[in-house]
């Protein structure tokens, strides 16, 4: 075991009254008096969503039948209180099977068309052309759905719901004030754009560098992008070495090990069904010539350096410390069992496949639109500045924009910073922060273990 990780942490969960649901969902979601940063007024497509509808809207709140109702409920009757109209449309999205076979849905959903599987279904609970129709329809102003990123081919406003369990509201996360979540993001950000180059390992096999430079990529509160998503848009792009874990957005799987050339996912190794799954993409995908792509937030696009699908654009950095494992997540018995995990502080997730908005010009041209992921529990981001500091981002898992005097002093006017700034969840993985053997004890099968540790520190108050 490496002593030097951070030991294992989960919270105790608490379970709330259904008036005391609904009374915070209205103060800390749905109806925030804090003042909003205009960071999230820029981008309310973010991590931190921005209900900006006003009295008399109509909107259309979407479920699944995995999440707890009284959520659910409780978010329509507080849009219902703010004085706009609601309705309910509850989905059963059923599920994908072992932890294995869900994994490899995120790389066999790469199909052309609006619509598929993982980022429609099961991340976003309703497709976008059922989406479209409903609003037109019914005439919404606003569809509150899912917690995958809004589909880019609906023009109507869509919020993600981000909550979905009773623990996650009667817990920390909610009413986190976004002033102090803002001084946080501006710290991590600070540090990576003044970045040049750039190191990041983690104790699962990854093991990558890269030059940074400015793509005009944007910050994004609760999801920060650690290195350029719009290769080679104003700099060369040199990102090469290797990433490795278990676990993506769906499921998880044995170790893989993907091969980055220059940004290009070009040999994937190991993975079980995902990986075979991935490797069939690979080989049907990674000889096409990408039409341009959108520079998100401008006018402009840009041109990949060269043919391939399979492009590292996606390496997003979470940065809530008050994140958990929910106890339906760590028994698989969700829809997408660890979409909720990479917005921890410290937690990256890797992305690679179609560069991000080309959902509409993708399909009309018959392309794939959408990508693959490996998650980073446990990783260190390091590197040197522009003017030849030493800089690190992430240390073994922990973000240390937490450890920042200027964000403990902001956190001072809310409370303890100690309490407000501390990761209330830190998994365990025998070999890095848990007795045993990685390789046999997790890696070759770590669904069985993630079971096991869900049970041994899940508590319910």
């Amino acid at each position: 075991m490496e002593e030097q990780y951070p030991k294992p942490k989960y919270p105790p969960l608490r379970t709330i009254s259904k008036e005391e649901m609904i009374k915070r969902i209205k103060t800390y979601i749905i109806d925030i008096q804090e003042p909003i940063p205009d960071a999230l007024t820029k981008n309310p497509r973010g991590h931190v969503p921005l209900y900006d509808f006003g009295k008399g809207d109509k909107i259309l709140v979407v479920g699944a039948t995995e999440y707890d109702p009284e959520v659910i409920n409780g978010y329509a009757e507080a849009i219902r209180q703010k004085g706009a109209k609601a309705d309910l449309l509850l989905l059963d999205i059923g599920r994908l099977g072992s932890p294995e076979a869900a994994s490899a849905e995120e790389a066999k959903s790469l199909i052309v068309g609006e619509d598929n599987p993982v980022y429609t279904k099961y991340s976003n609970v309703i497709s976008s052309a059922t989406a479209k129709a409903l609003a037109l329809s019914e005439g919404y102003d606003m569809i509150v759905a899912g917690m995958g990123p809004p589909p880019h081919n609906v023009s109507l406003k869509w919020r993600r719901l981000m909550f979905v369990y009773g623990e996650e509201i009667a817990g920390d996360r909610v009413e986190f004030p976004l002033e102090l979540q803002l001084a946080i993001d501006r710290k991590v950000w600070e540090d990576l754009t003044s970045l040049e180059k750039c190191h990041f390992t983690d104790p699962e096999g990854t093991d990558f560098v890269w030059t940074n430079y400015d793509d005009e990529r944007r910050m994004a509160i609760g999801h920060e992008f650690a290195k350029p998503m719009y290769i080679g848009h104003g700099g060369v792009p040199d990102c090469s070495g290797t990433i490795a874990g278990t676990l993506n957005h769906v499921g998880c799987y044995p170790n893989i090990r993907a091969t980055v050339k220059n940004d290009l996912v070009v040999k994937v190794e190991g993975g079980g069904e995902y990986g075979d799954a991935w490797r069939a993409k690979l080989e049907e995908l990674n000889g096409l010539e990408l039409p341009e792509a959108p520079v998100g937030g401008t006018d402009k696009t840009y041109k990949l350096p060269g043919p391939g699908y399979f492009w590292f654009y996606e390496m997003a950095i979470g940065t809530s410390p008050k994140v958990f494992r929910h106890p339906k997540e760590a028994n698989f018995e969700c829809f997408a069992s660890f979409l909720h995990d990479r917005e921890r502080s410290g937690y990256v997730h890797h992305g690679m496949g179609a560069p991000s908005g080309t959902q509409p010009t993708y399909t009309r041209l018959g392309i794939p639109w959408s990508h693959v992921h490996i998650h980073s529990l446990f990783g260190t981001l390091e590197g040197r500045s522009r003017n030849g500091e030493r800089i690190t981002v992430i240390n073994k898992g922990h973000l240390t924009a937490l450890d920042d005097p200027e964000v403990r002093s902001t956190a001072s006017r809310y409370g303890d910073p100690d309490e407000l700034l501390k990761e209330i969840w830190i998994p365990a993985i025998p070999g890095i922060n848990e007795e045993g053997d990685y390789w046999q004890d997790y890696a070759k099968n770590p669904s069985e273990w993630i079971r096991k540790e869900g049970e041994r520190y899940i508590r319910v108050e």
